[in-house]
């Protein structure tokens, strides 16, 4: 046979991998008959770079159409010599997806992984739950809320009783339970079968055959058909999620008969790690007309079949050829030598298919993925593609596809005073159902776009189960605290020795401090519970700080505790006559010194205390250096005298951050401060006599811009400012964050 005259000659070449078996079996069963050489056949490639693998399947919808030339279907038979070939088989479901409409029919001939599938990732969720379980005093079970609320959030649990899994699920959330007892969860047939103990490797593969049975409605006689909706299974699934979990429940019942077999005695652990590496190497085959239709294929499915077409994705070097080490303790040069399978004998494989699978196509398209994550992808092109251009010197066209992406000079996101969204925001105004509050309104300073997502919109972050106290539930906590210690004594003089009992009396400030948490962090009023862990440090730290706040008090007294938690509400006058309504809660009132303190606490970092002029207060330009916990606490005293509840009295400012009441010369006082003042400026102790006018210009500054309709809500310029923000994803900015 003459390499250089037949279509095969890149599979004979002998500086090829791919010629490794057939020069062998050429040179071990020679040929009795002359063949006449093939007529040389040159496809036309082109090579394809997208940045998503995602992006791939998008691109064959592309090219599926342009075969249909702009013809509503393509023919039968175009259809059927044409392949899509698929290195990586993750990528079938997007590909199925991106099939376009001009494509009559399809085959599938390609082995999908079991451990990719909806039951494989449940019964992964499952064995999760029973590793990370607890046992109580009582020899009950608990379980914990992350596995829980993934197993609740499964598709096929969901389906099986969506009612019952929502309702458990907002119990779960609403009331903060890290750990869930059993008889809480085993609501329906299927909810019992999942959330039951397992105690020996015996137990746990009765345990998985029987969840798998529920799951599938395997064996009809289970289903209880007299009950309602709610209350009954089998889930309701398609025939191709029916084949998963059958294939799920064959594979398991396969393994579990040769450990009957072997009579092999295992642990749970040593069960789990098993059946783990078992579902990895397991893949279900798809199986259709093989002679209609558009041929979807795996790499190995090409064998021995010519196709005029040819669009083969994933051709990265990992992926095709597959990267990885021969799984084995016996050294590369013992398996060389003995004859053993190696990497050099899975790359000639690999070669050959390809080479193979190309030598009699019209067209070939290549798709890779340009971008680069480090591990699995490394946006390098196939060994492959340089083979066959710099070493065969193929004819390649690079093809880049183009994205439609319009420039602009502002490319800060933006939303419109237009439709629903004006409708919204002039709720705030007049009698509306709505009022702003000092930090919606710093929010609007801080970003427009966050205030319209979130205050406008009503966007919100999902709630999540939180383990630890975090920072805004650590403030509420404190401010709970301080209230029940201070409310017998409303509207009454508070002395020295008052608060020397209070300090005295640790074991009722640590009472109030369990009620706090038991309301706002366990979400049960009145059910007290011991704190441990770093829920105890927390309550520790809270201890000291109101320890530090009392002895503070102690300093001042006596004085006259007005009240805390107060609820205001005010309206604010607009530039055009409207009126924008107001709210607010303050922490604390009490009148010291002939004036009356508006106290606000701040568990956050500590931010200067002083300001030039209330413009700056408001001012959009200052970013972070902006006062907003000063411009709050004022935008409290303006409705405390626009209501007239000062008591004829001063109004004074002040802000508690608790982190500074451990410094000596720690003061909660406002002051204002020129430009390059070193010193602090004039005390802010009667805020309508010093700064009421200015105060109410700058206010109405803001609110006439918040409330124009022709000013949007635009993205803020300060990165920074994004770093916690809940829509930093949805905004784009989430590198800031990082």
């Amino acid at each position: 046979v003459d390499a250089g005259e037949d279509g095969f000659r890149r599979v004979l070449d002998k500086d090829n991998r791919a010629a490794h078996f057939l020069r062998d079996y050429l040179r071990r069963f020679p040929s009795e008959l002359s063949l006449p050489p093939e007529e040389p056949n040159e496809p036309v490639i082109t090579l394809t770079g997208l940045p998503s693998r995602i992006g791939q399947t998008k691109h064959v919808h592309e090219l599926l159409l342009r075969m249909a030339d702009g013809r509503l279907r393509m023919t039968e038979d175009e259809a059927l010599r044409t392949a899509v070939v698929l290195p990586d088989e993750q990528l079938l479901i997007p590909i199925l997806n991106a099939i376009p409409h001009t494509v009559p029919h399809i085959n599938i001939t390609l082995g999908y992984p079991l451990s990719g599938t909806p039951v494989a990732s449940l019964i992964e969720d499952v064995l999760a739950l029973q590793k990370n379980l607890r046992t109580t005093s009582s020899g009950g079970v608990e379980y914990y809320h992350r596995e829980v609320t993934a197993i609740l959030n499964h598709r096929y649990v969901r389906r099986a009783a969506p009612r019952i899994v929502a309702d458990l699920l907002s119990n779960i959330i609403t009331n903060n339970r890290i750990y869930i007892p059993a008889e809480d969860l085993a609501q329906t047939d299927l909810l019992r079968l999942i959330f039951r103990r397992v105690r020996s490797a015996a137990d746990l593969s009765r345990y998985l055959i029987d969840l798998l049975k529920g799951l599938n409605g395997l064996f009809p006689d289970r289903v209880d058909e007299t009950a309602d909706d709610d209350a009954t299974d089998p889930v309701g699934m398609d025939a191709v999620e029916g084949e998963f979990t059958y294939a799920y429940y064959t594979t398991l019942t396969r393994m579990n008969d040769l450990i009957a077999e072997a009579q092999i005695s295992m642990s749970v652990d040593t069960y789990t790690r098993l059946l783990a590496r078992l579902i990895e190497s397991v893949s279900i085959p798809f199986r259709g007309e093989p002679l209609a239709g558009l041929q979807i294929m795996g790499v190995l499915e090409t064998r021995v079949l010519d196709f005029d077409r040819l669009i083969i994705l994933s051709m990265n070097e990992g992926l095709f050829p597959a990267r990885g080490a021969t799984p084995s303790f016996i050294p590369h040069t013992l398996r060389h030598g003995f004859g053993l399978p190696t990497f050099e004998l899975r790359d000639s494989v690999f070669a050959y298919y390809f080479y193979r699978m190309i030598s009699r196509a019209r067209s070939v398209n290549l798709l890779y993925d340009t971008r680069t994550d480090g591990f699995r992808t490394t946006g390098e092109v196939s060994r492959f593609i340089h083979q066959l251009r710099y070493h065969y010197e193929v004819p390649m066209k690079d093809e880049a596809p183009a994205f439609a992406i319009a420039s602009s000079d502002d490319l800060r996101l933006r939303v419109d005073k237009t439709g629903d969204v004006l409708h919204q925001l002039e709720s705030f105004l007049g009698e509306g159902e709505k009022a702003l509050s000092a930090s919606t309104i710093n929010s609007y300073i801080d970003c427009p776009l966050r205030f319209c997502l979130s205050s406008v919109m009503g966007l919100q972050e999902e709630d999540e189960i939180t383990e630890s106290v975090e920072n805004r539930l650590f403030g509420s906590i404190l401010h709970r605290v301080m209230e029940g210690i201070y409310k017998p004594l409303c509207n009454a003089t508070v002395d020295k020795a008052w608060l020397g009992s209070v300090i005295a009396n640790r074991e009722n400030l640590r009472h109030k401090i369990d009620e706090a948490f038991a309301e706002l962090f366990f979400h049960t009023p009145g059910d007290v519970r011991p704190l441990t862990g770093q829920n105890s440090l927390t309550a520790a730290m809270i201890e000291k700080y109101i320890l530090r706040i009392l002895r503070y008090d102690q300093s001042l007294a006596p004085f006259v505790y007005v009240g805390s938690e107060r609820r205001i509400l005010s309206a604010f006058p607009l530039s055009d006559g409207r009126r924008v309504r107001l709210k607010g809660y303050i922490d604390r009132l009490d009148e010291v010194d002939r004036s009356l303190r508006i106290v606000d606490y701040k568990t956050g970092t500590e931010k200067k205390m002083q300001f030039a002029t209330p413009a700056d207060l408001f001012d959009r330009e200052k970013g972070l250096n902006r006062q907003s916990a000063v411009m709050q606490v004022l935008i409290y005293a303006w409705m405390l005298h626009t209501e007239n509840l000062t008591r004829s009295l001063p109004l004074r400012p002040s802000i508690y951050y608790v982190r500074s009441l451990f410094k000596d010369a720690f003061d909660p006082s406002i002051y204002t401060k020129e430009e390059g003042q070193r010193t602090y400026g004039l005390l802010i102790d009667d805020f309508v006599g010093q700064c009421l006018p200015d105060f109410e210009i700058a206010m109405r500054h803001v609110l006439d811009e918040l409330f124009d309709p022709r000013i949007p809500f635009i993205q803020t310029d300060e990165e920074k400012s994004c770093s916690y923000c809940t829509f930093r994803e949805l905004c784009g900015r989430k590198k800031a964050a990082l």
